[in-house]
């Protein structure tokens, strides 16, 4: 189980991006471009609520990307580097990836909307 985020435009409709960032759950060889998806292990929540707002990543749902992009790229350097093998792994390196895969993904959907559901 997880956080599953997405990007969609103001009408609803999905964004589609030319890269996605590999997340807990990918697509091998994902149709181009491809919906603007990425999907977050629960494990990482108690470390995104020591660097985002209140909530952790579900402080973005329903948000502008423009509005919070700076919020992610300012919380990734304040986690450390120890990453492990393991993705499932509560580290604050992996949760570290995991938000620089958010900050990939909404910095090619400029006017879109974080749909985060869990």
């Amino acid at each position: 189980m997880g956080y599953s985020c997405s990007i969609r435009h103001k009408d609803g409709s999905e964004y589609k991006v030319a890269m996605n960032p590999i997340g807990g759950t990918y697509m091998v060889n994902p149709p181009v471009p491809t919906e603007a998806w990425f999907s977050i292990t629960f494990n990482y929540c108690r470390i995104f609520e020591k660097v985002l707002p209140e909530g952790g990543i579900k402080f973005f749902n329903g948000k502008s990307v423009d509005d919070t992009l700076n919020i992610i790229r300012e919380a990734i350097p304040k986690l450390k580097d120890d990453y492990s093998d393991n993705y499932w792994e509560a580290t604050e390196g992996n949760a570290k990836l995991a938000l620089q895969g958010l900050a990939l993904l909404a910095a090619q959907c400029p006017g879109g909307i974080w749909d985060i559901s869990w």
